[in-house]
């Protein structure tokens, strides 16, 4: 964390604790993650995953620990739900960011 002063820094720290759940954290832990109303399941995951609680329309990426957009398959259940197809991605951390809200992080295993 870095700052200009105490309280940047403790801003900066309460904003990671935010974004980044702790990657130590058993897998019971993972089982679902809600942030900003968005879903993920099931996480950790191995061959798909779902979203619910989308926004109509809402534009999302996925995204791997480096930051660079990964291609993915969606396919729509309806208007709130997407299911998304992670057989191609590589054992890790994505990170899903949506148009608007938080970020949120699902495992591959």
């Amino acid at each position: 964390m870095a700052g200009e002063n105490l309280s940047q820094i403790q801003n900066a720290t309460e904003d990671a604790q935010e974004q980044w759940p702790i990657i130590t954290s058993n897998q019971s832990t993972f089982s679902e993650i809600t942030q900003s109303g968005l879903k993920v399941f099931p996480n950790p995951a191995s061959k798909e995953i779902y979203l619910s609680n989308l926004k109509p329309g809402e534009n999302y990426e996925v995204l791997n620990t480096l930051g660079q957009v990964v291609g993915i398959e969606k396919e729509v259940i309806d208007s709130q739900m997407q299911r998304i197809n992670t057989s191609n991605l590589r054992k890790g951390i994505y990170l899903i960011k949506p148009s608007k809200g938080k970020i949120v992080r699902f495992v591959i295993e």
